[in-house]
């Protein structure tokens, strides 16, 4: 094979080319037994023909009969398919969860009625903090505002307490604290409010919220499914939608939108430079151009996330990665279109001042000094931690803590094997996104510490966070190295093979975090579906009749049954659309 080029006279990977059709995949050949990986008549495109930008084509052995099949991702099936999974599992945490049973839901369901009845921006109320802006709504989001009043930070009250909800008819005027922040979320949950303002519509309202988040979630499996190289970015994906992610799918909030933008943009733009060989596919860089505006114009803060995602993608493509995009036109183009978001975020930050907040958080001494303020802003972020995991509810419904050592020992084993397997530029490149997660977020809180006292939450700074995990399995990835076969032999029985070191540790670490995913996922759900029922001193079964007791409004027992499985399903998913190597672009 010595004699063979990397590349034909058409520019496309020769049979010895570790992304020909005809190399034999690791995966394939030790994980799955030897199978034959072979080129079917007509895989490779015509000369001159333009790759199509949305699908990635392969030929690959059938693990148990070893007769070569092939396998065709295109782009639109998978997210389709993504989506629908994560819809449900969305579906799931809104019937568990009480109406404004959400972090700040009755604030946000006030301004997206509000928004949808014509009010861009409201008045500030005299007398209050600025964030705080008059909105007419009907009367029934009004009334219902105050229900969740008597459990929040009650751990051991349940639900039950909030009683029935307003039946009044009319409008009102009412204060919102969240009435400065971007129209766009607002506009696009808030319309069925003009058609039921019972509680039939707040969970509409939080359905077409879990439409907006699964699409955009549904778009970075999809995107892994058709670009990835390595099962371990299933086990990135998981790791990042923790059950916080999960649960504001839930909700109306926008954080859900941000934090599910942010992770597609994240995922997109680490395939984009790491990843995908030669020019980026068209397809890759709208989904990366589409989630990173839409992340730009979401929260008042979103467009610094736009910012810190782009200066980091610049700082670790490699120089001729960089040279491609900024010669490619939908490159380009999608650079236009998230500075023009990003513009408009801007704007719209600062001449409503988005980023106004309630001051809620303990203030520093006025005597502490720089350092000191620093110091307790660096404090208070390692109390967010179990935030982004999940701190359920009002941010009072904490999980068992097992589940956050456990979540926070999955990471750690993920960063290990980016230690350990890694080439130097990408483990430098992870070690970077961290030293971010700490630096932003610490000099956040320190801004706003003096003024209004030290009160970000974990969900607020998760749009930078969930790259962690994202980059670290990016740079586990960009190690794979395909082993080498003659292209009509693959190797037989006894037959040595290039493994790339830590490719059995790869897979397995694959597995086991998506499987400890699932279980911690599934114990969220039913500890905070517990709370809320029952309450945390309450019975163990959260399916019985207690005082003020909570049930969800189909059956409990059904809600988590169908929660378990769809969990699982999932996870299956994540590990099969992951599962294949070594793409060869069509």
């Amino acid at each position: 094979m010595s004699g063979t080029p990397d590349r034909d006279s058409r520019g496309l990977p020769g049979p010895d080319h570790p992304r020909s059709g005809t190399a034999v995949d690791v995966g394939t050949t030790v994980a799955d037994g030897p199978a034959a990986v072979e080129t079917a008549a007509g895989d490779a495109p015509a000369a001159g023909a333009a790759p199509s930008s949305g699908s990635t084509a392969i030929t690959v052995a059938r693990r148990k009969s070893g007769r070569p099949v092939r396998v065709r991702r295109r782009l639109l099936p998978l997210w389709a398919v993504s989506a629908v999974l994560l819809f449900l599992v969305g579906t799931c945490w809104n019937l568990a969860t009480p109406i404004f049973g959400g972090p700040d839901e009755p604030a946000h369901v006030l301004r997206a009625a509000s928004l949808v009845r014509g009010q861009l921006l409201g008045p500030h109320m005299p007398g209050n903090p600025e964030a705080v802006t008059q909105v007419r709504v009907p009367v029934r989001f009004a009334l219902g505002a105050s229900m969740p009043l008597c459990y929040i930070g009650k751990f051991d009250q349940p639900a039950g307490c909030a009683g029935r909800y307003p039946t009044q008819h009319g409008t009102m005027k009412f204060q919102t604290y969240v009435g400065r922040y971007p129209p766009l979320y607002y506009a696009l949950v808030g319309w069925p409010s003009l058609f039921d303002t019972t509680a039939g519509g707040v969970r509409l309202m939080r359905v077409m919220s879990t439409v907006v988040q699964s699409l955009l979630l549904g778009l970075a499996v999809a995107c892994v499914g058709v670009w990835g190289r390595s099962e371990i970015w299933a086990a990135g994906l998981a790791l990042a939608m923790t059950p916080m992610v999960l649960f504001l799918e839930g909700t109306v909030d926008p954080n859900g939108m941000e934090i599910a933008a942010a992770i597609a943009a994240w995922t997109a733009g680490m395939l984009a430079v790491w990843e995908v060989p030669g020019e980026p596919p068209r397809a890759l860089l709208r989904a990366l151009g589409g989630s990173a505006a839409v992340l730009a114009v979401t929260r008042g803060a979103s467009p610094l996330w736009v910012a810190v995602l782009g200066l980091f993608l610049v700082a670790v493509a490699p120089p001729r990665r960089r040279r491609q995009l900024l010669a490619s036109k939908a490159a380009r183009r999608q650079m236009v279109l998230v500075v023009a978001a990003g513009i408009g975020g801007t704007i719209w930050t600062v001449v409503a001042h988005a980023v106004a907040i309630t001051p809620v958080g303990p203030k520093p001494p006025p005597s502490a000094s720089v350092a000191q303020v620093l110091l307790l802003s660096a404090q208070h972020l390692g109390f967010m931690v179990s935030q982004m995991i999940g701190v359920l509810g009002w941010v009072d419904s904490e999980l068992p803590s097992a589940l956050y050592d456990v979540w926070i020992g999955l990471v750690g084993l993920l960063l290990f094997l980016v230690w350990a397997a890694s080439p130097r530029r990408q483990a430098r490149s992870v070690a970077g996104v961290l030293a971010l997660g700490v630096v932003v977020p610490t000099l956040m809180i320190f801004s706003h510490a003096r003024a209004d006292g030290i009160s970000l939450q974990g969900r607020d700074v998760l749009p930078l966070e969930v790259a962690v995990p994202i980059v670290a399995a990016a740079a586990v990835s960009s190690r794979r190295r395909v082993a080498r076969a003659s292209p009509a032999v693959a190797p037989g029985p006894g037959q040595t093979t290039d493994v790339t070191l830590g490719r059995w540790a790869v897979r397995r670490l694959a597995k086991v975090v998506l499987g400890a995913t699932a279980i911690c996922d599934m114990t969220a759900l039913f500890a905070m579906y517990r709370r809320f029922s029952v309450g945390e001193a309450g019975p163990v079964d959260p399916f019985v009749h207690v005082r003020n007791g909570w049930q969800a409004p189909v059956s409990g027992p059904l809600v988590n049954v169908a929660y378990f499985a769809l969990v699982v399903v999932l996870m299956a998913w994540l590990w099969r659309v992951s599962g294949v190597e070594s793409p060869l672009p069509r």
